[in-house]
């Protein structure tokens, strides 16, 4: 019997996603401004509140209704809301500060990137002249974005969910967890609420105990978050090494979640590189990273001035190779995929519409990026190669890999600012102009597809998800704007109310400076780069021939996963194992899915309770008495 795909749009799902905007905004903007944290997944508490909302009125909530809420929810802080905004007065406040002036930055920041009136900053308003072409453009290059995304999204349904039909294990997470609460089946209703109930116990234990002895003014310690770092340990017989294991506790879920080889593959690939890699640079005394290296440097500053100085080239190469070869493999669904979208007529699936808005909005894109910083032709090709063709390739790998191992391929942060300013020390071009906009280098059309697995999971029109988004979007743009300029006024940000901000915005302010400036330029060296993708082909073609139970995809996704991270999923997996010996593989393999959505679940909803509590407790101190 073929499903029948229903609009998810009604008047119950679209108040509830009022009720998730206008209530959790600003509680997000709070958290983020004052500690640095967020409420977690709002979707899973709005869908809840919903579904029992619907439950005591005597209505169910159908799963079309609950996807749309789940999925869309969290908007509000999308970039289209509240840190649109945010991000703003970030830039205004670099464009007045003594680290932009010591930089010698200060006097060359373009009118068009931000508001360079200090009257506007004093003022601490959006409703300043100056603002009006740095909003204009911001807004444009937004809309062009989602324009990309969203049409990317599209295609990459068409290959990998309908043609390819991956897994896309954390995906389904989502969907069964969403299915489970619509259809109240009392089996799977036990699972959901035992994984609920461990979920909120554990993140109370690990997120509480803080929070509430900071209420109490008992003296605490910082929790283990994300992890527990134990590198000092290993350094003292393998300098540069980095060991720990993550406290969050669907990284033990996706372990059970994944096939074994593929967490197996995950692992290996983040012990080549923490483990192994790291140590041989500071032995042979490679990179700037052997340099910067000290005895007790923990995981997250080893993760960072690693990758900047050394693996953020090789891992180009790597992730190209790993994901190009599986692709050319299945190149026959790929194109199948690519049929089917050229045969459709609905605009939805039309690979002509669907192609020319991704190809219109990504040129538009380079074209006011040029308009802006015209500095000459091979400079306008760059932008070109990095916005059409980088995006598009590696938004099909990052697709890939979330569909075979959950985890993205996130594109190295790095490389537009090397190779622009590459090209612009080579030219011996002047220009800072050119740090302060880029075009559209969209990749996003990787949570575009992994959103509408889910929405198809649960048997929910496509087009009714997307109507739902872009109604949305003028809603969360205006309310983002109003919540933002309140607190802007409530104090000025950054400020001691803001105290995230405070501390860490002048750290952004020195790096962004050090970008700008050219002193943090680390070239990708070609050999590398070239080398660790010859070695990813070989290690693929040895895989395929001695039919080993390992993934190269998922190998490659491990050399861009933190070490406890790739340590936690192993031991999920292992515990997966453990239950599914005492439980029996049938019972385990009806479960585990439903009790990982009741993790998801009672995590978000415990986080959410902690960060209202929490919210609620830094706020009082900054009244009268």
């Amino acid at each position: 019997m073929e499903t029948e795909f229903k609009s998810g749009l009604t008047s119950t799902s679209f108040l509830a996603l009022l009720y998730s905007i206008l209530i959790f905004q600003p509680a997000m903007i709070w958290l983020s401004l004052s500690a640095g944290a967020s409420i977690g997944n709002v979707g899973w508490v709005s869908l809840i509140v919903f579904a029992e909302l619907c439950a005591i009125f005597g209505r169910q909530l159908t799963k079309q209704e609950a996807v749309i809420i789940f999925l869309l929810a969290g908007t509000g802080w999308s970039m289209a809301g509240a840190p649109f905004f945010i991000e703003r007065i970030y830039r205004a406040y670099y464009a007045q500060s003594e680290i932009a002036m010591l930089f010698g930055i200060r006097d060359n920041i373009p009118a068009w990137w931000a508001s360079l009136s200090e009257k506007a900053w004093v003022a601490r308003t959006f409703l300043d002249p100056s603002w009006v072409t740095p909003l204009l453009i911001g807004v444009i290059m937004l809309l062009l974005g989602e324009a990309v995304n969203i049409s990317m999204g599209l295609i990459m349904r068409e290959i990998f969910v309908k043609s390819m039909r991956l897994p896309f294990p954390m995906q389904e997470i989502a969907a069964t967890g969403i299915l489970t609460v619509t259809e109240r089946a009392e089996k799977g209703m036990k699972a959901l609420i035992i994984g609920a109930i461990i979920a909120m116990l554990y993140n109370l234990a690990l997120y509480g105990q803080p929070i509430i002895a900071d209420i109490l003014g008992y003296p605490y310690g910082a929790p283990p978050i994300p992890w527990a770092d134990f590198s000092a340990g290993v350094q003292r017989f393998l300098p540069g090494a980095s060991i720990g294991i993550a406290t969050d506790l669907m990284i033990i879920v996706s372990g059970f979640i994944l096939p074994s080889n593929v967490v197996i593959s995950i692992f290996i690939g983040s012990v080549i590189i923490y483990l192994i890699g790291n140590p041989l640079l500071v032995q042979l005394n490679l990179t700037e990273f052997s340099k910067e290296y000290f005895y007790g440097m923990e995981v997250s500053q080893i993760m960072y001035r690693s990758y900047l100085y050394a693996w953020a080239g090789p891992m180009i190469g790597v992730s190209l190779a790993a994901g190009l070869v599986p692709l050319y493999m299945r190149r026959r669904a790929i194109i199948d995929g690519f049929k089917a979208l050229s045969k459709a007529r609905i605009g939805l699936s039309n690979l002509k519409v669907l192609l020319g808005v991704w190809m219109v909005s990504s040129v538009l894109s380079v074209a006011i990026a040029y308009m802006l910083v015209p500095l000459g032709l091979t400079y306008l090709v760059i932008m070109l190669a990095m916005s059409l063709a980088w995006s598009f390739v590696w938004t099909m790998i990052s697709t890939y890999s979330v569909g075979i191992t959950g985890i993205d391929l996130s594109p190295p942060g790095t490389i537009l600012p090397i190779i622009k300013y590459s090209y612009l020390s080579i030219s011996g071009i002047s220009s800072y102009d050119a740090w302060f906009i880029d075009p559209i280098i969209g990749t996003g059309g990787t949570g575009w597809c992994s959103s509408l697995y889910v929405v198809e999971r649960c048997s929910t029109d496509v087009k009714s998800y997307v109507k739902t988004f872009l109604i949305l979007l003028p809603i969360i743009f205006v309310t983002g704007f109003i919540y933002v300029q309140i607190f802007w006024y409530m104090s000025p940000i950054p400020s001691i109310l803001f105290r995230q901000t405070a501390i860490y915005w002048p750290i952004r302010a020195v790096n962004d400076s050090l970008w700008f400036s050219g002193r943090m330029f680390q070239a990708f060296d070609p050999i590398w780069v070239a080398g660790a993708a010859l070695l990813t082909l070989g290690a693929g073609i040895l895989i395929q021939a001695l039919k080993l139970p390992l993934s190269i995809i998922a190998i490659a996704a491990g050399i861009g996963t933190a070490i406890p991270t790739a340590i936690t999923m192993l031991m999920g997996a292992i515990i997966g194992k453990i239950i599914e010996w005492r439980l029996s593989s049938k019972i385990w393999n009806e479960n585990k899915m439903v009790l990982a959505a009741g993790i998801s679940i009672g995590s978000a909803v415990m986080l959410t309770l902690l960060s209202v509590i929490n919210m609620m407790a830094k706020s009082l101190w900054v009244m009268p008495y």
